[in-house]
């Protein structure tokens, strides 16, 4: 087990016995994440200091050292074959690196609202889910392009994200003490590659939302209102740019309204009072 800390040391521990097996320092700052690759042979750190060090898990040698980053690397986690690395700073850069031989390239940078807690990256590398102030946000990860935000109603800071193996559903943790599955495989229409802008109002809402697209939909869309675990509760067409959707028949609750138009889609989180 590898273990962040203050001081940029990292420690490995011998989980059977619980003893120091190793002692890495040299970063430079507070240790805020630690991963370790899929194949166990590297440690990632990320570091206060704006970087992001990769270290031979068996020796404690730097192998790499990642920079790029404008301010304290927050969250760091290898993708699932271990060829993608992806990173995030507290003013919500995000970086996905790729592994070239014995060396990482940025492969991508967009930015998220500042205030990001945790990043993580799907098992085919398509999606990166960022863990923010307020929101969970999810974006293509080579384009950086926006696919949804979402986060249950009065759960403030989003600290945790994880994506569930080999699917895009997944894992939220947030200040408010609540953990939530997001069946986001149900929710994302994969097959569509293009997000659509819109907005909602109100939210919080007691009898519906109105959404107002970025364009009059060409040739109709439609806005689908699905429980968090996945299941479809309403469906309504959509005919013009600003449209009411009426919630009455709902129950109170957290919900996630998928808006489909033209070939692109978005996801956000409403809450049903």
């Amino acid at each position: 087990m590898a273990a962040d800390g203050a001081g940029g040391t990292v420690r490995v521990y011998d989980l059977a016995t619980g003893t120091l097996a190793l002692s890495i320092p040299g970063n430079n700052g507070t240790v805020y994440a630690v991963n370790y690759s899929p194949d166990g042979n590297l440690i990632a750190a990320a570091s206060s200091d704006n970087k992001v060090r990769l270290w031979n898990a068996s020796t404690g040698a730097l192998v790499n050292t990642l920079t790029g980053h404008t301010a304290a690397v927050r969250s760091v986690k290898f993708s699932a074959a271990g060829d993608h690395l992806v990173s995030g700073a507290s003013n919500g850069q995000v970086k996905v690196w790729h592994r070239m031989g014995n060396m990482w390239m940025q492969h991508a940078s967009f930015n998220s609202p500042n205030g990001l807690r945790q990043v993580d990256i799907s098992d085919d590398n398509e999606l990166v889910i960022v863990g923010g102030s307020t929101q969970t946000y999810l974006y293509r990860a080579m384009t950086g392009e926006l696919l949804a935000t979402f986060n249950v109603a009065s759960g403030s800071i989003v600290w945790s994200v994880d994506f569930k193996p080999g699917s895009y559903d997944a894992i939220t943790g947030t200040q408010s003490g609540r953990v939530v599955y997001w069946a986001l495989q149900t929710f994302l229409s994969v097959e569509e590659r293009e997000a659509i802008t819109f907005s909602t109002w109100p939210n919080p809402t007691t009898d519906g939302i109105t959404v107002q697209l970025d364009r009059a939909p060409m040739n109709g869309g439609v806005a689908e209102v699905f429980t968090i675990d996945g299941r479809l509760v309403l469906t309504e067409r959509l005919s013009a740019q600003t449209q009411h959707i009426a919630l009455d028949a709902l129950a109170a609750g957290d919900y996630v309204l998928r808006v489909r138009a033209d070939g692109r889609f978005g996801v956000r989180s409403i809450n049903k009072q």
